[in-house]
């Protein structure tokens, strides 16, 4: 169970370099066929709610602090009305992490 708050951190999603690590998590624990999903095409052409994403950095003894795990906001229009809602998710945990009570 996580007993550091101080390792979840709000997620920069303008920052190149972390999305390039989540990238990485999510196609480690979804598969590289996640961007085929439903909810992925649902937030294409959205931007994640600012304020909302965090990521958990847990320490490695080779690299140091590292993203392990990340959960998201997204804005999204719903319907030909265009309604506005917000949509929970992506939620991803490292493989080797999963039932750790991370996520």
């Amino acid at each position: 169970m996580l007993t550091n708050p101080d390792c979840i951190k709000p997620f920069n999603h303008d920052n190149s370099a972390l999305i390039a690590q989540a990238d990485g998590l999510l196609d480690r624990a979804f598969g590289i066929g996640r961007r085929t999903k439903t909810s992925y095409r649902l937030r294409e052409g959205e931007r994640p709610v600012k304020g909302l994403s965090f990521g958990l950095y847990l320490d490695d003894e080779k690299t140091g602090s590292t993203l392990r795990a990340v959960i998201s906001f997204w804005h999204l229009c719903i319907g030909e009305q265009g309604h506005r809602a917000v949509m929970l998710g992506p939620i991803a945990v490292e493989p080797h992490l999963q039932g750790t009570g991370l996520g």
